[in-house]
């Protein structure tokens, strides 16, 4: 079950985002061979390693989309040369937002994102603090007309992460830890190919969560008062078993929000 936020929110003014595609996958080559300068990681497949740099990269680019400065929060700490402090420090940050740290005003969000289950090798593994820098200086700036420009990731519309998450699945992960390397090449045997993976496009998911929603949420407003009615829409849960990219999810999301608003505002929904 995937919980979501149903706010008010205005749309964005139309920007071109197809650059943020290549600032994920470089991240995780960054990221990857860097971990791989001080372990070979012989008992991991390179599918294992890419799952869980995936997990890296898309948790900074939730903590640069929620605005925490984390250039700060890595700044304020004490490193040396060569040295692999930010690593430990991005970790318990990491921890900090799934359980809360008051020290690093982290307020506690609960959910899988934050949880580093998923990642335990990179966990309790090291990355050098330049490398960890640079991985996320790919994921906080893009180069423009030879200026360095801040990503805007607060910016960027939902599907366009899931459109990022698809193009990833498209590349197969190599690995070498005698040569401290890790590369992102799309070939014919790639991950979304080995589990025929295809994905709805907006248009159907859109259609289908339509005829889907409407009469749920026609009955749910009709069968309760209006002081209730609130609640009732909320009371309304999504599930895809097989979300993929998440698709039906949002389709549902931008149905159900616009609604929640109009009861906010005092609509008389019969």
């Amino acid at each position: 079950m995937i919980a979501m936020d149903m706010e008010e929110s205005e749309e964005p003014d139309e920007i071109d985002f197809s650059f943020t595609d290549d600032a994920v996958k470089n991240s995780i080559e960054i990221f990857g061979t860097g971990f791989l300068k001080h372990s070979p990681f012989e008992n991991i497949e390179p599918k294992e390693f890419f799952d869980e740099l995936l997990g890296l990269s898309l948790r900074i680019l939730f903590i640069h989309r929620m605005q925490i400065p984390l250039a700060s929060l890595l700044g304020d700490i004490e490193t040396e040369d060569g040295g692999f402090e930010k690593w430990s420090h991005l970790v318990d940050i990491i921890n900090g937002l799934q359980n809360g740290n008051s020290d690093l005003n982290l307020p506690a969000k609960g959910s899988f994102l934050w949880s580093t289950d998923d990642m335990s090798t990179l966990a309790n593994s090291q990355i050098a603090n330049d490398d960890l820098d640079q991985g996320i200086a790919r994921l906080s700036h893009h180069q423009h007309n030879g200026e360095s420009i801040p990503i805007p990731w607060n910016e960027l519309p939902a599907e366009k992460l899931g459109e990022a998450y698809e193009k990833l699945m498209t590349y197969t992960p190599s690995m070498s830890g005698q040569n401290s390397n890790f590369e992102l090449n799309q070939e014919s045997d790639n991950d979304r190919a080995a589990t025929e993976s295809y994905y709805t496009p907006d248009e159907l998911a859109d259609n289908l969560a339509e005829r889907t929603l409407q009469p749920i949420i026609a009955q749910a407003l009709g069968e309760s008062s209006k002081a209730k009615r609130e609640q009732a829409l909320l009371s309304i849960s999504l599930c895809d078993p097989a979300c993929g990219a998440g698709h039906f999810l949002l389709s549902g999301l931008d149905i159900l929000a616009p609604t929640l608003a109009e009861l906010r505002k005092g609509t008389n929904y019969s």
